[in-house]
């Protein structure tokens, strides 16, 4: 794995201020690393709720992927983060897109026991 930016690391860490300084200089909300992860994944990853509402009210997509096509969404359903999950949902992040070996956030969730999270899924359109 290649070296994360400053920008995505910051968003891992949940350091907003930061971000934004960074934003006003000219840094862009969906700018990918070298790993092709963009600070609202890393924001996730992280389980930085206050960033990734920061990020998407900032305009990041929730659907760039990263290496291996994983997505914000895979990330936040596979930890089980419903509160990340629904702001996703209300983003409009893609409930069907299939990672790199197929698998969609729905079998993530339900690979974990997240039934909630399942239920979540459905309910905004998923299917197996």
């Amino acid at each position: 794995m290649k070296q994360m930016s400053y920008f995505t690391q910051a968003a891992e860490k949940g350091m907003i201020e930061l971000l934004q300084n960074m934003m006003k200089a000219g840094t862009k909300v969906n700018k990918q690393d070298p790993n092709g992860a963009t600070a609202l994944l890393m924001a996730t990853q992280g389980g930085q709720t206050e960033t990734v509402r920061f990020l998407l009210k900032a305009g990041a997509d929730p659907n760039l992927a990263a290496e291996g096509s994983t997505t914000c969404l895979m990330l936040a359903a596979n930890d089980g983060n419903a509160e990340i999950v629904s702001l996703l949902l209300a983003h409009k992040a893609n409930v069907n897109v299939r990672g790199a070996n197929g698998a969609t956030p729905m079998a993530f969730a339900a690979a974990n026991g997240h039934t909630n999270i399942v239920e979540m899924l459905k309910k905004a359109g998923a299917q197996r």
